[in-house]
């Protein structure tokens, strides 16, 4: 009758409390994404326990840590919690100071990963891509391809010669792109707006030297009309039109001729748009989603030239 309340006493019936599943425990626990969360599974699960009342303390101390310092890779997370709910008392120090200073889990720690069914280790086959899509690739990426430009000016006296080195954009290896049309396969907005803008000023200018020259032709057209009749030594030699319209029409056209050259440089040379360093982000962003629409890796595509 008086036995039942000494057997509380002794190790024997101590042992006997329910034990608990560590792997299980921290599996649970890596499983939260909340640090608050974790503590609170811990201290429900293992804070009616006084005999795991040190790996308890070395748990909650290891996520306090781990929270301070904003850790929560799932991977860290489930090695510190490994070690603080170890048995030995070594490790679960190692934990705690190691989580305290920032440090990484203690070594000799092991993960331990649940083993995957037998069909998902079967080695991968990996299937070769669609020549198809290769070919429909390499038609359709941009590429940047830089080449030496030679220049002559001839003076009376000097006949200069200069080689320097330009680059335009290519669509297939082949079929060179405007860099209008550049723009908008990249999708470039500030360019697209930037040159058509130039193209409004191009036509502009051009619509002032093609009126000069008109008014210069009409000028020599009318040169060959006779002068109206008069009488006298003041006669005039030609009609009263001929220079008026040849001077002003000159004018026109040599106002004109100057910036109508200068807008189509734009129009033709895509450097006078973009730096190579531009173009070549613009030329991979555009080549990657290619690829990502055609179902590709960069992989696939490392050897295309013999397509």
């Amino acid at each position: 009758m008086h036995l039942l309340p000494l057997l509380a006493l002794t190790p024997a019936y101590a042992q006997s409390a329910p034990a608990f599943d560590a792997e299980a425990l921290t599996q649970a626990l890596v499983a939260l994404e909340d640090h608050n969360v974790r503590k609170a599974r811990l201290t429900a699960e293992l804070g009616a326990q006084p005999q795991v009342a040190d790996r308890l303390g070395a748990a909650l101390s290891v996520v306090d840590s781990l929270q301070k310092s904003d850790r929560n890779d799932p991977f860290v997370v489930r090695l510190f919690l490994q070690a603080a709910l170890s048995e030995d008392p070594a490790t679960r120090q190692a934990a705690v100071t190691s989580a305290s200073q920032g440090g990484d889990p203690p070594t000799g720690v092991v993960a331990q990963v649940p083993a995957l069914p037998a069909a998902e280790l079967q080695p991968m086959v990996l299937s070769a891509p669609d020549p198809a899509l290769l070919r429909k690739y390499k038609q359709r990426r941009l590429q940047r391809e830089v080449f030496a430009a030679t220049f002559v000016s001839v003076t009376p006296t000097l006949t200069n010669v200069q080689t320097v080195n330009t680059w335009v954009i290519r669509r297939g290896g082949t079929t060179e792109v405007p860099p209008m049309d550049f723009a908008k396969l990249v999708h470039d907005r500030r360019a697209t707006e930037h040159l058509e803008r130039v193209q409004r000023n191009g036509r502009i200018w051009t619509g002032v030297t093609l009126g000069g020259l008109g008014a210069m032709a009409a000028g020599l057209v009318i040169m060959a009309v006779p002068p109206p009749a008069c009488s006298g030594s003041n006669c005039p030699d030609f009609h009263p039109a001929t220079f008026p319209l040849l001077i002003g029409g000159g004018v026109l056209a040599i106002v004109g001729a100057g910036p109508m050259v200068m807008t189509t440089f734009p129009l033709a040379y895509p450097s006078k748009t973009w730096t190579p360093d531009r173009a070549d982000a613009l030329i991979d962003g555009y080549n990657d989603k290619l690829r990502t629409e055609l179902g590709l890796t960069p992989e696939d595509t490392q050897k295309i030239d013999g397509l």
